[in-house]
């Protein structure tokens, strides 16, 4: 089998992994880019989870963030009902 077809049939591979791998929830999105995931794509070398680590870090910071804004706001709510409703 010739090189260029070779590279051909692992192009195709590679979009057919792209367009089937399921897109990370929306509330876990925090760019414009859509995230894919779980995704691996190796020319062959060993797996290294350096990348893995960095990208669940970033999300559990992310998801930290939103958590703590949605409890501050839960808050906020919560002391405005007190305040102006009567139960």
């Amino acid at each position: 089998m010739s090189a260029v077809l070779l590279m051909m049939m692992m192009m195709m591979m590679m979009m057919l992994m792209l367009v089937t791998a399921p897109v990370l929830d929306d509330c876990l999105q925090h760019g414009s880019t859509p995230v894919l995931g779980p995704v691996w794509v190796s020319r062959g070398e060993r797996f290294s989870p350096t990348g893995v680590r960095e990208f669940l870090g970033g999300l559990i910071s992310y998801t930290k963030t939103k958590l703590r804004e949605a409890k501050r706001y839960q808050k906020q709510v919560s002391t405005t009902r007190r305040l102006y409703c009567v139960e």
